[in-house]
């Protein structure tokens, strides 16, 4: 949600960006609901290029970690 303002700080702190604001119908919606929904996303790519040297330190993860 638009108004989820601690949950948008977290998705950008990560990396993502903002994509839109869109709009949906709730038979019962929850406050803040009229200013609408945000998306958010991130591709591999973005994700990897921002944090190289996990990706080259981190291998799989094994049932002994």
């Amino acid at each position: 949600m638009t108004v989820n303002i601690a949950s948008r700080a977290t998705m950008a702190s990560v990396g993502m960006h903002y994509i839109r604001t869109f709009h949906l119908d709730w038979d019962e919606p929850l406050p803040g609901s009229e200013q609408g929904e945000v998306e958010y996303a991130i591709t591999d790519e973005q994700w990897l290029a921002q944090r190289p040297s996990m990706a080259r330190t981190n291998g799989p993860l094994s049932a002994d970690t």
